[in-house]
């Protein structure tokens, strides 16, 4: 049971990865799947259609690559580790310094910690058996820097798509978090 739950959760994980990048015709179906497992944790979803696709393009635009007066969510460690808010810093160091951990490497020309690598890799660490490295990657490094992420997202896009795989991401990572405090805390009774 607890197994099939973990698969369950990473490959949710999986899709909110996958809505953290650059939109594409396929959102859609990701975006249907997400909203039904956003419903059950209570967490009000948008309905997403094809034709919105333009549109997405343009909010994820404003809110991660580009816009007046800066970009209101940067979508990475970077910005929010280290206090220097700059890319490629900190939060990549750490990241790279876990997918070698791991024995994965980033692809060539990706940010190691843009969001959608960081909950990616944290599928994969589920999927790989990884409990251990799991739960030092979420506390000593995803679910530092993610919180005030979500955050500001929430805070520029209450309603849009992209708080709302804000909120799911955080629900999910915080009890994925507290569940292997707990099963730790349990093994080592």
């Amino acid at each position: 049971m607890y197994t099939d739950t973990l698969k369950k959760v990473s490959q949710v994980l999986d899709l909110v990865a996958q809505g953290f990048l650059y939109p594409e015709k396929d959102i859609a179906q990701a975006v249907s799947i997400l909203n039904q497992v956003a419903h059950d944790l209570g967490i009000e979803f948008p309905d997403v259609s094809e034709q919105d696709l333009q549109e997405l393009k343009a909010r994820y635009t404003e809110l991660f690559i580009n816009a007046p007066g800066g970009v209101a969510a940067p979508p990475y460690a970077s910005v929010y580790l280290g206090g220097a808010g700059i890319l490629n810093q900190m939060g990549a160091d750490l990241a790279r310094r876990y997918y070698a951990e791991a024995g994965v490497e980033p692809t060539k020309g990706d940010a190691p910690d843009h969001v959608a690598a960081c909950i990616a890799f944290t599928a994969f660490l589920i999927r790989e058996g990884r409990m251990e490295l799991l739960e030092e990657y979420l506390s000593h490094f995803l679910l530092e820097w993610f919180p005030s992420f979500a955050d500001r997202l929430l805070a520029a896009d209450p309603e849009g798509l992209y708080g709302a795989l804000a909120a799911l991401a955080q629900e999910l990572l915080m009890g994925l978090g507290e569940e292997l405090k707990h099963l730790r805390s349990v093994e080592q009774v």
